[in-house]
């Protein structure tokens, strides 16, 4: 993708006075002893995307389960001005947020369009949403290119393909927010193009918001309207991309101590 076509969408500027979509304050993460997140607060607007990013066991992963449910935390996380720190992971779902993981999860003994409906079954929460699902999935699926691919078994897929399924079952259930947790890992240059574009495609067709963690840093800073840098399950640094990638403590982490102008 062009660097100009991908920055243009960076840089749309969000409409004044739009309320975050999601909070997150003092959220922290403790196993036994071992401190995954520690007070960790910030504010994503309603239509842009934010990136995550930070060195392995940085607490990112570990930041979407909180926010998905799926793991306990100590703090508080708004959406949509409704606390859902202590929500179980349907109901995050059914509230409009979905996520998808590092490694695609899905039944590999199912073809896609089956795996989908799983989604769909799962994730839409209101009646006529459900009695709607096939439309709903066939919408999805062409959205995400996997018409020509949904009769055919998720076990026979490459990891491109596993990777659209799996941000199909996400967006069958119709979410606000959607959490990509490292979506181009393991992708060709093309593949990643290919993915990047997708997502800028989905997020402006379905009127998203989009928080990506990613280890690409030239994606991040092409596509992002504020990057987050953790590490040590702490937040070193937040705001435009351009400025994070030149913050000198971000620089000590990624580069070290003697990459660090005075």
């Amino acid at each position: 993708m062009e660097k100009q076509e991908e920055r243009k969408h960076a840089d749309k500027i969000l409409s004044p006075g739009v309320k975050p979509i999601l909070r997150v304050e003092k959220t922290s993460k403790d196993f036994s002893g071992f401190k995954a997140l520690t007070d960790v607060s910030f504010e994503v607007q309603t239509n842009e995307i934010f990136g995550i990013a930070g060195p392995n066991g940085a607490g990112k992963s570990t930041l979407f389960n909180v926010i998905a449910g799926k793991e306990s935390n100590q703090g508080d996380i708004f959406f949509r001005k409704k606390n859902i720190a202590r929500f179980r992971p349907y109901k995050v779902c059914h509230m409009g947020i979905a996520r998808t993981f590092q490694t695609p999860e899905l039944f590999l003994s199912m073809n896609v369009y089956d795996n989908i409906n799983v989604g769909a079954r799962f994730g839409l929460s209101e009646k006529h949403e459900k009695q709607n699902a096939d439309k709903i999935m066939d919408e999805v699926i062409e959205l995400v290119g996997l018409t020509a691919s949904k009769n055919v078994s998720a076990g026979s897929l490459d990891l491109f393909e596993k990777k659209l399924t799996t941000l199909a079952l996400a967006l069958v259930t119709k979410p606000r927010l959607l959490l990509l947790d490292e979506p181009l890992g393991g992708l060709s240059p093309h593949e990643i193009d290919k993915f990047v574009k997708l997502i800028l495609h989905v997020r402006d067709e379905l009127n998203l918001t989009v928080i990506i963690i990613e280890h690409l840093m030239n994606v991040l800073a092409e596509i992002c309207n504020t990057l987050m840098i953790l590490n040590s399950g702490a937040k070193i640094c937040i705001g435009p991309p351009d400025e994070v990638l030149n913050n000198k403590e971000v620089i000590k982490v990624y580069l070290g101590e003697k990459n660090v102008k005075s």
